[in-house]
């Protein structure tokens, strides 16, 4: 093989458009999608994104695994953080800070900031 060929052929740009920020209605079809049997891939392909951006999002959003998913936990669903806003995937009513916001030193520490949201 002739390396001086190799190296004279031209690569393919890798740069990547802008990224696309997840609405909350992108985030709610994310996790319906995700109770199902589809593969990263087919929910990037129906959601119009890149295969490692479900997967990511998936994470940042703690959607469990999908064997764990069922229609039997019909309180569980996508609520913002009470601190943050951010959406995420509660377990219930109860659940309403994100698991970033818990690993906070001010959640850990028990500020009064936390104990205060929603009281009179």
């Amino acid at each position: 093989m002739n390396t001086q060929a190799a190296r004279s052929t031209p690569r393919k740009p890798t740069t990547k458009g802008p990224s696309t920020r997840w609405s909350d209605e992108d985030v709610s079809r994310l996790i319906d999608l995700w109770s199902t049997n589809l593969t990263n891939a087919e929910i990037a392909k129906k959601l119009d994104r890149e295969e490692s951006a479900v997967a990511v999002k998936a994470s940042r959003i703690n959607l469990p695994r999908r064997a764990k998913m069922n229609a039997a936990a019909s309180k569980a669903k996508v609520r913002p953080c009470l601190r943050c806003e951010t959406p995420f995937y509660s377990t219930g009513p109860g659940n309403r800070f994100c698991d970033p916001c818990k690993d906070s030193s001010e959640w850990k520490n028990g500020n009064d900031f936390y104990a205060t949201v929603g009281s009179f």
